[in-house]
């Protein structure tokens, strides 16, 4: 009897020893799980830590870690999302450029250029003025006894006298008018016009042929109708730029 009693006492006092090294071996695991969970959190908030910063030195897209930690059951969730693309209004690039300066050019007023005096003459010397320019101002005409202006210069002449071109130049009419008589026109390589008026119908030149300063145009006549009443002469006109000019300013006598 004292040898089964001592044999149950001997496996109670076991089983309780197994229990308490059991519970320590528990005991000791649950210890070791709460320290690891305690270890893992930290290291991961220090790496995010540590991300975000080389974000900024690197300007890579912002990912978001979330970190999750069950302490019970030791072990550690990690999710990461990416947070949405950033989107950038696009703006149309607008590219203004100075403009240059312009400059106007003004044109300058049309001037005639200035001519020496012609050194020919229509006529051989002396030169005799009858009728002068009148420029804008009106004269008694002797044959119609109508006032209007006088255009050109009357020169004293004998009818059958020979009338030079004042100027090198080419002929550009030739042609009978009704109140000036037979006319030759010459236009000097400047642009000027010299009408050559109540000429003889006996001519010797055509339109369109050059002449020299000084050759034989044709011979005083009295074809101008318009001047019967004055004795003979040779009525010569120039017009330089549309405008009637004085014969005397581009006339000298040799």
């Amino acid at each position: 009897m004292k040898n089964s009693k001592s044999e149950k006492n001997k496996n109670v006092r076991g089983f309780y020893i197994a229990l308490g090294i059991s519970a320590l071996m528990i005991g000791s695991a649950c210890y070791f799980s709460y320290k690891e969970g305690d270890t893992k959190a930290p290291e991961l908030s220090s790496e995010s830590s540590g991300y975000a910063v080389d974000r900024k030195e690197t300007d890579i897209p912002k990912v978001k870690t979330t970190a999750t930690t069950h302490r019970q059951n030791s072990y550690v969730i990690i999710t990461t999302t990416n947070p949405p693309e950033e989107t950038t209004e696009e703006t149309e690039n607008i590219i203004v450029t100075e403009e240059a300066d312009v400059i106007y050019e003004i044109p300058a007023e049309e001037t005639v250029a200035e001519v020496p005096a012609v050194m020919n003459q229509p006529l051989k010397s002396p030169l005799t003025v009858i009728n002068e320019f009148s420029g804008q101002e009106l004269v008694k005409n002797e044959t119609t006894g109508s006032w209007q202006t006088h255009n050109g210069t009357d020169y004293k002449a004998e009818i059958g006298d020979d009338v030079y071109s004042v100027t090198d130049g080419t002929i550009t009419d030739v042609n009978n008018d009704a109140l000036w008589g037979t006319i030759v026109i010459v236009q000097a390589e400047n642009g000027d016009i010299y009408r050559y008026c109540n000429l003889s119908k006996e001519l010797n030149v055509q339109r369109g042929t050059d002449i020299s300063a000084g050759a034989v145009i044709g011979y005083v006549g009295d074809t101008a109708d318009i001047e019967s009443a004055v004795e003979p002469h040779l009525h010569i006109e120039v017009i330089r730029g549309g405008k009637y000019q004085n014969p005397v300013d581009f006339i000298k006598e040799q």
